[in-house]
């Protein structure tokens, strides 16, 4: 079976006030434009170095006394010859790879993810009162989403939402309230371990289990609606954060489903735990995943299977 390589680049971003993200590309040009003057500089350098070579060859040659004198003079303008050719071909070099690196500077690519665009940004600011470390958990969920979404589907894996919790709106990406499911930010480990679930449960039932996701690594819903990362205590966050949580759905009627049939029938692959106050059935399953029949004490919303 193939297995699922995420790819979860870390591109700080700033952002604009309050939830509106903004990723954009100021102040980018100030550090590529110093490259571009300082390249510049060398190729000055670089001449003025080759001319006095000739100057200074082209006069020993003029007061040579002997086979000696020409032969310095000789190896002189061989030398400044291979210089500029040098410098033409670095000049030749990068204006093939981007001519901006000889113009005004370099301005970073857009990275397409859910709809839209992100652009990169070497800063990471704290703005509008939201933490640097929730922007950048933003940005990595709207990088990545698209790409699990379509790793899960394409195994029949099902979102509840069609819609991510981050959006790329008018000013760039903005997170959502309600009515949401995110799965940008998972690991790829995790999202190997849910299409391993998909075979196994499809193969024990024989049938397709129609897995359904209803929570993923949108934090804020989750853990009494803390926004801040760091103080929110659900697992329902980006593998970058330390989260590691998914939701289930158990279908109109759960025994009836398939997935909640293979969970708690199939001994070979789910260890049955003791309930607790949260959770009116427990499983252990796999690499150590709890399975939990989730009470809406404890934050459930109809029925499902919490996983972390």
């Amino acid at each position: 079976m193939a297995t699922y390589q995420l790819l979860e680049p870390s591109l700080p971003a700033t952002v604009g006030t309050g939830a509106n993200l903004s990723f954009n590309t100021a102040g980018v040009n100030s550090v590529s434009g110093a490259f571009s003057l300082l390249f510049s500089i060398g190729i000055i350098a670089c001449l003025i170095a080759s001319g006095g070579v000739f100057l200074f060859s082209g006069f020993l040659r003029l007061t040579a006394t002997g086979p000696g004198d020409v032969g310095k003079s000789n190896e002189g303008l061989k030398r400044a010859s291979y210089g500029l050719i040098g410098v033409l071909l670095m000049y030749l070099i990068l204006n093939e790879i981007n001519p901006n690196l000889l113009k005004d500077g370099i301005v970073l690519p857009a990275i397409t993810g859910f709809g839209g665009t992100v652009q990169t940004n070497p800063a990471n600011t704290n703005s509008g009162g939201v933490s640097a470390k929730n922007l950048q958990l933003y940005q990595e969920m709207a990088i990545t989403e698209n790409g699990v979404r379509n790793a899960l589907s394409g195994v029949g894996i099902q979102i509840n939402r069609p819609n991510a919790c981050v959006t790329n709106g008018t000013n760039g990406p903005q997170t959502v309230a309600s009515g949401c499911t995110s799965v940008g930010g998972m690991s790829g480990s995790m999202v190997n371990d849910l299409i391993l679930l998909n075979a196994q449960c499809k193969t024990f039932m024989k049938t397709d289990c129609h897995i359904v996701i209803t929570g993923g690594t949108e934090w804020w819903l989750h853990g009494g609606g803390v926004v801040d990362v760091d103080t929110n205590k659900s697992l329902h966050k980006p593998a970058s954060a330390g989260g590691h949580a998914v939701d289930f759905s158990m279908g109109a009627n759960k025994t009836t489903d398939p997935l909640y049939l293979f969970v708690t029938t199939n001994r070979a692959n789910f260890t049955p735990l003791p309930s607790d106050n949260c959770c009116s059935s427990k499983y252990q399953y796999g690499r150590g995943y709890i399975f939990c029949d989730e009470l809406p004490s404890c934050g459930g919303t109809g029925a499902h299977w919490h996983v972390q």
